[in-house]
């Protein structure tokens, strides 16, 4: 069976869009409290492919064919948690993001794995026999981290073709793009957490010494 892979870059400052399986377009991301942030997506299956469930993919690179359909953002700083208000849809932390064989995340424009950021991955579970056919909202998918700056990062995603060209139908497709997500703090504030976190352990000094 042929393998179709496709990747197509469309971007914009903080608000990147791509063609794809699954198009992880970038809501908002909001205090929450507790110092953490909730990073939203809704997820957008293109009009020629589909989504097929199955075994979660594990991490590394996933030959699609075996595994379900799913998406992975890559390279979320202070992950926490992951979820969706799809109740098909499952998701898992990776260091080691699922990448569908056919993409090479060291090719331009993708931006290279960070190997000790965590990565998502969202899947179509198991247990639920009819694929789903595009074009069709999923619904909103979450992150939540301690962080709230913004960066370009990449996503992949693997589905199945099921176009107009008898020759590809049923095919595994493996296709990405640049989406918004979480990043390292700047070096600025990194600085000034570091400064801020000093002050404070001078204030405790002075006071432990003053009694």
């Amino acid at each position: 069976m042929k393998q179709l892979v496709v990747l197509c870059i469309l971007s914009l400052v903080f608000a990147v869009g791509a063609w794809g399986t699954v198009i992880p377009n970038f809501v908002s991301v909001t205090p929450i409290g507790g110092g953490l942030y909730q990073w939203e997506y809704q997820f957008e299956l293109a009009n020629d492919q589909t989504a097929v469930s199955g075994a979660q993919p594990p991490g590394g690179m996933v030959n699609g064919a075996n595994f379900a359909s799913f998406t992975t953002i890559y390279d979320f700083y202070g992950y926490v948690s992951c979820s969706s208000n799809n109740p098909v849809a499952g998701c898992a932390p990776h260091l080691l993001g699922s990448t569908p064989i056919g993409v090479d995340l060291v090719d331009p424009p993708f931006k290279v794995d960070d190997p000790y950021l965590t990565n998502v991955t969202w899947w179509y579970l198991a247990g639920n026999p009819a694929p789903i056919v595009g074009p069709q909202d999923l619904g909103r998918f979450y992150v939540v981290t301690t962080s709230n700056e913004k960066s370009i990062v990449s996503y992949t995603t693997s589905g199945t073709y099921s176009g107009t060209d008898p020759n590809l139908l049923g095919s595994p497709v493996a296709n990405g793009g640049l989406t918004t997500g979480g990043s390292v703090p700047e070096p600025v504030t990194l600085a000034l957490t570091g400064i801020g976190l000093l002050a404070l352990g001078l204030i405790r000094r002075r006071a432990r010494i003053v009694r």
